[in-house]
């Protein structure tokens, strides 16, 4: 299953996903020091490669969200 994790936070929530067998696809989290932990468990091949976004707002206004319809099954939230 293919997810988009919102509010994300450190990953503990898209590490669980992991052992689900969720491909995430997305992750969205506003805290600067949260955004640098994923990005480096990204590196370490922990998570999965995908786009980590900043602000929730920015991520609907600017079209991001709209993106993902119909490319996840599952959308998850921290």
């Amino acid at each position: 299953m293919r997810e988009l994790s919102l509010f994300t936070g450190a990953g503990g929530g898209v590490l669980a996903s992991k052992l689900l067998g969720h491909e995430v696809v997305g992750y969205v989290e506003f805290n600067e020091y949260c955004q640098q932990v994923i990005a480096q468990r990204i590196k370490d091949g922990i998570l999965d490669e995908a786009p980590i976004y900043g602000d929730i707002r920015t991520f609907v206004s600017e079209g991001y969200a709209s993106a993902y319809t119909g490319l996840v099954d599952v959308v998850s939230g921290g």
